[in-house]
């Protein structure tokens, strides 16, 4: 019983072992009107990798698009085994899938099944799914390999094949006069290797070229996923993103990686040269299957101007007197006045005439902060309740329902971010943006 104990004890700790060193995150795709709305931390949060490398473990990144898997392994003290997630629901990692890997760090081993590959640096391995494992090995934790895989779901299976820059399809691109500069090797594509529909290569940036990927281009039929290194300490790329009409960036730092959707751009400059590993994945393994996107066509962030609406009462005006603002009707014994309110914000006070005076249950997309300015009101956010009187106030969140009744005769001050456009008078002109966007 002991023995069987002992047994059972350390196959959960092998289990735990080999489940610890895998870690993983699940990204989901986005519309690009709602990638609009999002602010730089957003946009940090949901697109770049910011961890590619941990020692002795394997990071992943399982993104919805094209169920593409972005990691690297890095083996020091010991060996580290490709474990399958949840999210792949299989018994082993390539049961569904191919797998690109390539080497940016010392020499290693990549076994697939009972078959050992030697990798150098910049050296490349494709690995057709199966339900053979792999398991990555450093020859020196000195200087441990750091192995940079792609992976995407496969159809059938196809041959492991080991690439070098010397078997890669070669092609030189751009120009020092436009600082773009540069090599690229076509590791892992469907003229050097037989592939589902895994894409992958690396472009070098000759010295004094920054920019990759300029002129830009954009392929629907698939996305990419890029990952910058030979970065030196305290330089950085600007990798830009987004519709080209509406061009986003985002600074990455060595060793670090970006989610490219099909619906954007995906170029960078540095602040000195660099290389980098691009890796595809999607409807068309046609290498030049892209749409192109003419620099002159660039367009920025559209920045909208912080303008007061000038035919709103007190709008123009720093000081708004409320004997210049008209009421009007907000439900039985209830009126408000639209105090002033611009693009980002909107200030409203709504007077209750008499006790009993409802302000019905109702949510809103906008952010909302209110101050009883006189009289006492049974207030509810939710599913909490309370009673506030002159001097208190409350805050609401985007769409969570909330309301009032008037108990004392009573003004509330309510804040709106961004502006109420129901409040505003249909016959009323919104403010517009220039028409040219301010391009960053």
């Amino acid at each position: 019983m002991k023995a069987l104990f002992t047994a059972i004890s350390f196959l959960f700790l092998m289990n735990t072992v080999a489940a610890q060193q895998v870690v993983y995150e699940v990204r989901y795709a986005h519309h690009p009107l709602d990638v609009k709305n999002y602010d730089t931390e957003k946009l940090r949060k949901e697109f770049r990798i910011e961890t590619v490398f941990t020692p002795d473990k394997i990071n992943m990144v399982y993104t919805m698009y094209d169920r593409f898997i972005v990691g690297g392994a890095m083996p020091v003290e010991k060996d580290l085994k490709l474990e399958t997630i949840d999210p792949l629901k299989a018994p082993n990692f390539l049961y569904r899938r191919e797998i690109g890997i390539i080497n940016v760090g010392g020499p290693g081993i990549v076994k697939v099944g009972e078959i050992e590959y030697e990798l150098g640096f910049k050296e490349a391995l494709y690995v057709g799914s199966g339900t053979h494992e792999i398991v990555f090995r450093s020859n020196n934790k000195d200087a441990p390999s750091k192995f940079y895989f792609n992976s995407a779901p496969a159809h059938k299976a196809c041959p492991v094949k080991k690439i070098t820059k010397k078997d890669a399809k070669t092609i030189q691109a751009g120009s020092p006069g436009e600082s773009n500069a540069r090599t690229i090797y076509q590791l892992i594509v469907a003229e050097t290797v037989e592939v589902c529909q895994l894409q992958m290569g690396m472009t070098e940036l000759l010295p004094g070229s920054v920019w990759n990927t300029m002129p830009p281009h954009v392929h629907d039929r698939r996305m990419e996923a890029y990952f910058y290194f030979e970065l030196p300490e305290n330089q950085a790329v600007a990798h830009f993103m987004g519709k080209p009409d509406e061009t986003r960036h985002l600074w990455l730092g060595n060793e670090q990686a970006v989610i490219a959707p099909p619906w954007s751009i995906h170029a960078g400059a540095g602040t000195t040269n660099y290389t980098f590993i691009w890796g595809m994945a999607g409807e068309n393994i046609d290498y030049g299957d892209m749409e192109r996107v003419s620099t002159a066509d660039l367009k920025g962030e559209k920045v909208k101007p912080v303008s007061v609406q000038k035919t709103t009462p007190g709008g123009p005006k720093p000081f708004i007197k409320q004997s210049e603002i008209p009421w009007e009707p907000a439900g039985e014994n209830v009126r408000r006045q639209i105090m002033g309110w611009n693009e980002q914000s909107m200030m409203v006070k709504v007077e209750f005439l008499k006790a009993g005076a409802v302000g019905t249950v109702h949510s809103h997309p906008h952010l909302q902060n209110s101050v009883v300015a006189a009289g006492k009101f049974e207030v509810t956010i939710g599913e909490q309740k309370t009673v506030l009187e002159a001097g208190d106030g409350y805050f609401v969140d985007p769409n969570v329902p909330h309301g009032v009744i008037c108990l004392e005769p009573g003004t509330l001050v309510d804040a709106f971010t961004p502006f109420r456009a129901d409040f505003v008078p249909k016959e009323t002109e919104l403010p517009k943006p220039d028409d040219e966007p301010n391009v960053r």
